[in-house]
């Protein structure tokens, strides 16, 4: 006998995010005999998500369309409750759906611009789902599904594989991936866009290319930070929005991927926004925390990166 174990069951649905609801709401039995068997799914592909997010990843659109993603997420997620709380995340997959020539997303992405959306899924809302090869940075494109299936392993001899674990991308990723592992704001913290001012004074969510990205995920008196530059040739450097109440003016933001040192808060005339300062190259990914870092956290950062 197995036993009592817990499984998670997701679905794939290509729909409007409102077909979701059918699928993944409040649970439902129906009694066969005199046994009452639950149906439904825990969760689906998050296919609004995938329609948008390789394009502002790659700089080719606005994040506004990303922004909205969110914004309609989280008007449909109180109705369904427990119940598929966290959608499956994903950037590229096995098929591509929509498009006629079929392009993993490093075809045309840099190792940044993967790492980065690595980052983007293992960071944000969701359970998050790499598609085997992006993090070996894997590119193949072509009109048939079968050019973004490239094999990872040879069938003929199994000591021959693409696997390298010294590969950048996939330490990276690994690193970014132990970072979520370890952190609880990653697993329950809410999650929050973040508005930047290129002046401390004037902010909004940003609604052009060539920009920065970012969002925060709380979770009591914690806040992670994360922000990305989406240009690929110019560096950027904004004021980047944080939670008042959490952090008062000249408290510290740390940073804990991506770069070093820290960076302090700061506030505008009137007091109404609170703000670090950052500065980004091309396609740069960094996290922050205002949560004071231990030689213990640090040696974890350091094993890591």
């Amino acid at each position: 006998k197995l036993g009592k174990r817990n499984f998670f069951l997701f679905g794939e649905l290509l729909g409007p995010e409102e077909m979701y609801n059918s699928y993944i709401g409040p649970k439902t039995s129906v009694q066969v005999e005199d046994t009452a068997i639950y149906y439904g799914l825990n969760s689906v592909l998050d296919f609004p998500l995938y329609n948008v997010l390789a394009d502002v990843m790659l700089g080719k659109d606005t994040p506004e369309k990303l922004i909205e993603r969110y914004e309609s997420l989280r008007r449909s997620a109180m109705s369904r409750g427990e119940f598929g709380e966290f959608l499956v995340t994903f950037i590229d997959n096995h098929d591509q759906v929509g498009q006629q020539f079929k392009k993993r997303f490093g075809h045309e992405a840099t190792e940044a611009q993967i790492i980065a959306a690595m980052g983007f899924l293992l960071c944000t809302l969701g359970t998050p789902c790499i598609y085997y090869g992006t993090e070996q940075g894997f590119h193949g494109a072509g009109e048939g599904d079968w050019n973004v299936r490239e094999a990872m392993f040879s069938l003929e001899n199994t000591t021959l594989n693409a696997l390298n674990k010294n590969n950048t991308i996939y330490k990276e990723v690994a690193g970014l991936a132990d970072i979520r592992k370890k952190s609880a704001v990653l697993k329950f913290g809410r999650m929050y866009m973040r508005e930047s001012s290129e002046d401390g004074k004037t902010f909004t969510l940003p609604v052009y290319q060539d920009s920065m990205l970012a969002f925060s995920r709380i979770l009591y008196d914690e806040e992670m930070l994360f922000v990305y530059n989406d240009s690929l040739i110019y560096d950027d450097e904004e004021y980047i929005g944080v939670d008042r109440a959490l952090n008062p003016e000249g408290s510290v933001f740390r940073f804990c991927y991506g770069a070093t040192g820290k960076v302090h808060v700061l506030k505008n005339e009137d007091g109404s926004h609170h703000f670090v300062k950052i500065k980004l190259k091309p396609s740069q990914f960094v996290i922050l925390t205002n949560k004071t870092i231990t030689s213990a956290d640090e040696q974890g950062i350091a094993e890591s990166s």
